[in-house]
């Protein structure tokens, strides 16, 4: 499977992947997560061979999309060797306090930007409990969780309504604060063209239409240079007798 191009390559351990007879991820589907607190904390504990986590992608607050393994590979993100063999699990960075911290803008785009090409990579469906689930859903009842707090805008991932781009590139304020950048539904991008092409038709018919109205005075103009010009040059003397 190819490597997620915009994805910085960050390998997790190759030992914590995959069962015995399970090494290869249906991949049916993705599964979100928070860290519950840093991108730091986090690579520690996919590091930590001790620790029985890890999962494909990280998105971190500035953007930033971290891949650990591919995407077929079965990693350990649900607690359930079922789900781990059919899903792709996606971190994203922050919810420690609060729990329930939003994603910053870039992070959602990115997010967002991410699940929609593993979806046209692997053809699993953009719909909430078929393709695109949370933790807390899949893990299993010996171990519950609430993860990921409630973090995912689903809303922006959804066929039915996800953005997958953005005007402008999100930035900080001189305050250090992000500053929202306006996301664009598929149809809207759609309508965006349609009106561009409507746009360019008109100014190309003013264009016309100012050639049209131009040109005559063009013409004009040129005809009375050449008549100044004739009526400069010196005319023969008539009552001159030819040598």
């Amino acid at each position: 499977m190819p490597a997620y191009p915009p994805a910085i390559q960050r390998p997790g351990p190759a030992a914590k992947i995959g069962y015995p007879g399970a090494t290869r991820n249906a991949a049916a589907g993705i599964v979100c997560h928070s860290m519950v607190g840093s991108a730091a904390g986090a690579m520690a504990v996919l590091d930590d061979p001790a620790r029985r986590a890890s999962w494909h992608f990280s998105v971190l607050r500035d953007g930033a999309v971290l891949q650990h393994f591919d995407s077929h590979a079965v990693a350990w993100h649900c607690g359930s060797r079922e789900w781990n063999a059919r899903t792709i699990g996606i971190e994203h960075e922050g919810g420690f306090e609060p729990a329930d911290e939003p994603l910053t803008p870039p992070q959602r785009a990115s997010s967002v930007a991410l699940v929609r090409w593993l979806a046209a990579q692997h053809g699993f469906a953009l719909r909430r409990g078929d393709g695109l689930w949370e933790h807390r859903e899949v893990a299993p009842a010996s171990d519950p969780t609430a993860c990921p707090s409630g973090r995912i805008p689903w809303q922006h991932y959804t066929a039915e309504g996800s953005p997958w781009r953005a005007e402008g590139s999100p930035s900080k304020t001189r305050r250090g604060e992000w500053r929202e950048a306006r996301m664009y539904t598929d149809t809207d991008v759609d309508a965006k063209i349609g009106e561009l092409y409507r746009q360019l038709a008109a100014l190309g018919k003013k264009i016309d239409e100012l050639a049209a109205a131009i040109t005559p005075a063009i013409v004009d103009h040129n005809r009375r240079l050449v008549a100044i010009e004739q009526a400069r040059q010196p005319r023969p003397d008539a009552s001159a007798t030819p040598a």
